[in-house]
């Protein structure tokens, strides 16, 4: 979990974008014949520059006090992004589903109970989730909807971290991502009128 406790990044001021990528470490090597051979680590991780629009110096100051606080990527938060954090389904119940069954160590898919009326899509592909039991942040990869027992399998990008128990609940509504600063040093550009602008990198930790 997060290092700074209560440990959530500032919602105000607001984002004006987040740039984000998804990064699979993976080994390759070419072959005389032009053969590429691909080794994968198994995970991948998520890292993002937020960009606020023109800030005043008040509106500033909240962004660089939480900063001084992180001291760059040695302390970890968690963040709620704009619009990703938040599934695209209509139906918001999967807020209140569990897993059945264990979910192990380097699995890609999970079963869940609760889920609600038969046929009804509870997340949809590129939808985020986090287990309650641990930080990381996996993503939807195919739609997920229920069946008539009041189950779902969610298959999902990403090996899991760490083993997960049955009856674990999942956040799939306001997932916080548990990000660092990925530089130690942060910059922040100040006009005349004290009006400033500023972008941050992160990326996750688990």
């Amino acid at each position: 979990m997060a290092d700074i406790s209560p440990g959530q990044f500032p919602q105000t001021p607001s984002f004006q974008s987040v740039n984000f990528k998804i990064n699979t470490p993976v080994i390759t090597s070419e072959t005389n014949a032009g053969k590429l051979r691909r080794v994968a680590h198994g995970h991948s991780y998520y890292s993002f520059e937020v960009k606020y629009p023109s800030l005043t110096a008040s509106q500033l100051g909240e962004v660089t006090g939480f900063c001084a606080t992180a001291l760059g990527p040695m302390y970890s938060f968690e963040i709620v992004l704009p619009e990703l954090s938040t599934s695209k389904a209509s139906n918001t119940s999967a807020n209140n589903v569990a897993t059945t069954g264990t979910v192990a160590a380097g699995q890609r898919w999970v079963n869940l109970t609760g889920v609600g009326v038969n046929n009804t899509v509870i997340l949809k592909a590129g939808d985020f989730f986090r287990f309650n039991t641990h930080s990381k942040v996996y993503m939807v990869t195919q739609e997920v909807t229920t069946s008539g027992s009041g189950t779902a399998n969610v298959q999902f990008s990403g090996a899991c971290v760490s083993s997960v128990p049955s009856g674990t609940r999942i956040w799939t509504n306001g997932v916080p991502f548990t990000m660092v600063l990925d530089s130690p040093e942060q910059s922040f550009e100040s006009s005349y009128g004290g009006i400033s602008t500023v972008s941050l990198a992160m990326r996750e930790v688990w």
